[in-house]
Parts: C-alpha cells; sequence; structure tokens
C-alpha cells in the first residue's frame, strides 16, 4: 500500500518532508496490531509511505455498513484491539495523533489493527510541524487543536474514546466550537442507546473528559479497565453524570460528593442550606442553579463529605453560616 502523506501541516523545506516521511518509514513496533511502515519516497515532490497490504475494510466503512450500530462484544473487541496497539506504540514512544476509523482496519478474521503513522509524533524528539494542528478535524483531543506539540499518550485516549462513542452510538460528541470545548459536557453514550453496558459508558465517558489528568493515565490502565481487572466505574455523578470510579470521593467534573451522603441528599443550597437533588433549581428558595454545575465541597473538618450546589449570583459564606442549618 502506497500512502501519500499530508504535508500541509509541517514546513514547506523539502528537507523537512524527506526527514518526517524518514522518521515515519524507520518505525518498527513489531506487535500484530500495528500495521509497520516498511519504506518511503518522494514522486515530484509528492513523499509517500510504503506499508504492507492487509486484506480487509476499515472501522468507518464497517459502520456504514452497519448502519451506525455495532454488537457489544464487537465493540468490546475492536476497542481491546485498538488499546493494544496503542499501547505497543506507548511503549516504542510514539503517539500516534490520528486515531480515527479511518485508520482501523477491521481484518478478515474480525480483528483490529492501527494503520497509517504518517502524522505520528515520536516522544523525547523534536516535532517537525510548524505549530499547525495536527490530527484529523473532529477525532482529535482538546489539547491536540490547543497546541500540537505538547500532546502525549493520553490524547490518543481520547481519540479511541471518540471511536467507542462512534461505535456504540453511531455519533461522535460535537466540540466543534471552543464553547463547547471548554463549557459542554458530553452526553453519556447510555442516553442515546441504552444497550449500552455501565462499564462501557463509564469508561466512554472518562475517556472524553476535557482534562487529560482525569481521562485513564495510559492504554494499560485502560486496557485493565476493559478487562475488568481495574476497579471498576461504577454509576455516574449524582449532579453532572459523568463516570466515576469506586475509588473516588468526588466527582472529577463538577467536585461533587460520590459516596453517599449522609443527609440522603445530592447536596444542598448554598443559598438556603436546603437538601437538593438534580434539579436545575432549588426547591425550597427556587433559585436556579449554576448550568455549569458549581459545586462546593468540604474533604475534610465537620462538613467532610458534604456538597453544597451553588445557585446563580454572588454568596458570600463560611463554615458556620453553611452548617448552622
Amino acid at each position: 500500500v502506497v500512502k501519500l502523506l499530508n504535508t500541509d501541516v509541517c514546513a514547506n523545506g523539502q528537507s523537512v518532508r524527506r526527514a518526517r516521511a524518514q522518521r515515519a518509514a524507520s518505525i518498527r513496533i513489531g506487535h500484530p496490531r500495528v500495521v509497520d511502515p516498511i519504506d518511503f519516497g518522494d514522486e515530484n515532490g509528492e513523499w509517500y509511505l510504503v506499508a504492507p497490504y492487509i486484506e480487509g475494510t476499515d472501522l468507518h466503512a464497517y459502520m456504514v455498513k452497519a448502519a451506525g450500530r455495532c454488537p457489544i462484544d464487537f465493540v468490546r473487541t475492536i476497542i481491546g484491539d485498538v488499546v493494544d496497539g496503542a499501547e505497543a506504540l506507548h511503549g516504542h514512544g510514539v503517539i500516534h495523533r490520528d486515531i480515527k476509523p479511518g485508520n482501523i482496519l477491521i481484518t478478515l478474521n474480525g480483528r483490529a489493527v492501527l494503520i497509517d503513522l504518517g502524522i505520528c509524533h515520536c516522544m523525547q524528539v523534536p516535532t517537525l510541524c510548524n505549530g499547525g494542528v495536527v490530527g484529523t478535524n473532529g477525532w482529535m483531543s482538546p489539547e491536540q487543536t490547543i497546541n500540537p506539540a505538547e500532546v502525549d499518550p493520553r490524547s490518543d485516549l481520547y481519540a479511541i474514546g471518540l471511536v467507542l462513542y462512534y461505535m456504540l452510538t453511531g455519533a461522535v460528541p460535537d466540540r466543534a466550537t471552543e464553547y463547547i470545548l471548554r463549557n459542554q459536557p458530553i452526553t453519556p453514550p447510555q442516553h442515546l442507546n441504552p444497550d449500552v453496558p455501565d462499564d462501557l459508558n463509564g469508561i466512554c465517558v472518562r475517556l472524553l473528559s476535557r482534562l487529560p489528568e482525569d481521562r485513564f493515565q495510559s492504554a494499560r490502565e485502560l486496557r485493565e479497565a476493559l478487562h475488568g481487572s481495574a476497579k471498576q466505574v461504577c454509576a455516574s455523578c449524582p449532579l453532572c453524570s459523568a463516570a466515576v470510579s469506586q475509588d473516588m470521593a468526588f466527582c472529577p467534573s463538577c467536585g461533587g460528593h460520590i459516596g453517599a451522603n449522609p443527609h440522603g441528599a445530592a447536596g444542598f443550597c448554598i443559598a438556603c442550606r436546603a437538601p437538593v437533588t438534580v434539579d436545575s433549581s432549588c426547591p425550597k428558595c427556587g433559585r436556579p442553579f449554576s448550568p455549569e454545575g458549581h459545586c462546593l465541597v468540604f474533604d475534610e473538618g465537620s462538613l467532610k463529605g458534604l456538597t453544597f450546589r451553588i445557585p446563580e449570583g454572588i454568596y458570600v459564606v463560611g463554615r458556620p453560616q453553611l452548617s448552622a442549618g
């Protein structure tokens, strides 16, 4: 297979284009879930990579044929293979940077391999790109669109989360604008497909956390979660519906208390101290809560474990006022 390299995101000099093609062609992962390039060259200034031909179809074409939904067992197999491939790449210091359905090949025996290392990044090696966005629009992590030169393996994990979301729902979360990117949590896949198992729903939501530190921190950790050997992802946060795991005391998205609230409520209104749930406004004082889910959470002292939801407005309060009710 001959793959032309997209050089639009790189400097125009022939030396840089050649260096990029040569670097990509020199990668040897030696893993069954990654297709290694075997050569490179140029034709009238168009640089290309040569890779082994593997018979099959890419995941995008498979999804089109499947009308946007995949059997759950098939999802587990394919995502597991992709994670294994990503773990092998990361173990060799390589970030793929373009994991998407078109770069996941489904072989004739129903297994997945990662292809196209044309825009991969070798960790600990200076980037060859000139600062432009590197990747495919709609399949990149938030940080990849902001500072492409500073991505790490967790950016690949975000892309895997997008692929998982796509396989479970037939859709991809819309984070095309900066406002959505910064402020709007994704709709959990279970809301679009009630047949999605709890564990895959939680794993997917965690992978698609906006901040890298809120995602799985390695492909190995993700693989263990998929295989059930990691701490299980449990019910969604009672305040923002983000996926949380049993080892978390507080939600990484909104800060809400995850454990059983000693007063039997999801939280308390900071304005009137009334017990509240996940309603959009306080049932006692009627004030609308912040649409961003702002909360004040105590992790020590006499109020340890309590969450106070914050209605829109400005409040000056201290612990005596909060605990008085």
